[in-house]
């Protein structure tokens, strides 16, 4: 029997990026890090506002092969009418309960992530109902326990700094933060 000892693969960048952030901004963050997604914080944006931030940011991260997303807090509609409409990779859900309803809107080919805060359980029935990630608060021992137990992948929500280090370790597959 062979034990593989190899260390983990690095945990990915996911950048949560607001509005207000320039596209020469982003494509200098993107030049300094590799990152595998980018979700536009949707927040307090009007239809209009949300339509123009994404033909802004949207073609630097499709140029780099980046995943897109928008942050639906509430399960607006607007958002999920907004990535059909601009044909956006998919939706960082705010919490469980939402999830069928984008599922269903989005469609199989969409991502759809959730966000789980500490909860092990609304962790477990979104991935069971199909989530393509969960997403948790920044506390080690339950993303060391989801990373070593299932296969739908995490990513440690939101962090700071000083957080990022410590959730690669606990084994998050993404790693969350503002730019």
């Amino acid at each position: 029997m062979s034990t593989d000892l190899s260390p983990a693969p690095a945990a990915r960048h996911y950048l949560i990026v607001s509005a207000d952030l320039s596209a020469e901004a982003l494509t200098e963050a993107l030049s300094t890090r590799e990152v595998a997604s980018l979700a536009l914080d949707t927040s307090g944006l009007s239809p209009a506002v949300l339509k123009d931030t994404v033909a802004r940011l949207l073609p630097i991260a499709r140029a780099q092969d980046i995943a897109f997303l928008l942050t639906d807090n509430a399960g607006r509609g607007t958002v999920l009418d907004a990535i059909l409409a601009q044909d956006i990779d998919g939706v960082h859900l705010a919490s469980q309960e939402a999830y069928a309803e984008a599922r269903k809107k989005l469609g199989p080919d969409r991502i759809c992530g959730v966000y789980c805060g500490n909860s092990r359980h609304d962790a477990m029935e979104a991935s069971e109902g199909g989530a393509d990630y969960v997403a948790f608060a920044p506390d080690a021992e339950v993303i060391h326990l989801w990373a070593e137990a299932m296969v739908v992948p995490c990513v440690a929500w939101d962090l700071s700094a000083d957080q990022l280090a410590p959730m690669d370790a606990a084994g998050a597959e993404f790693l969350a933060y503002r730019l």
